[in-house]
């Protein structure tokens, strides 16, 4: 090969390698920002996931809350009527009790 075919080869090599490398750049640009996209789209996503079970966890933890202040107020209630039967019980053993006496 003469030094002329040698230098065209070597030229038309370079230029392809640019070219390359060019589009190489181009594509790891457009990787990049899909990458950028995907991330910030999966943390505004996980972002509203969170929120959303805080939010469904405020409202359960309400439930729980004004669930347990019924069930005191309806035992405190049935303490009280049992108290009201233990003392009718023990009005009516001293009303036989007096009864059986006479």
């Amino acid at each position: 090969m003469d030094t002329r075919a040698q230098l065209r080869s070597t030229r038309v090599f370079s230029q392809e390698n640019l070219e390359k490398s060019e589009i190489a750049r181009v594509m790891s640009c457009l990787q990049r920002e899909l990458n950028d996209f995907s991330i910030n789209k999966s943390n505004d996503e996980l972002q509203k996931q969170s929120e959303l079970v805080g939010s469904m966890f405020r409202l359960r933890l309400k439930e729980l809350t004004d669930a347990k202040t019924g069930l005191d107020g309806q035992l405190e209630k049935t303490n009280q009527e049992i108290s009201s039967v233990e003392d009718s019980l023990h009005q009516l053993r001293e009303a036989l009790a007096a009864r059986m006496v006479q």
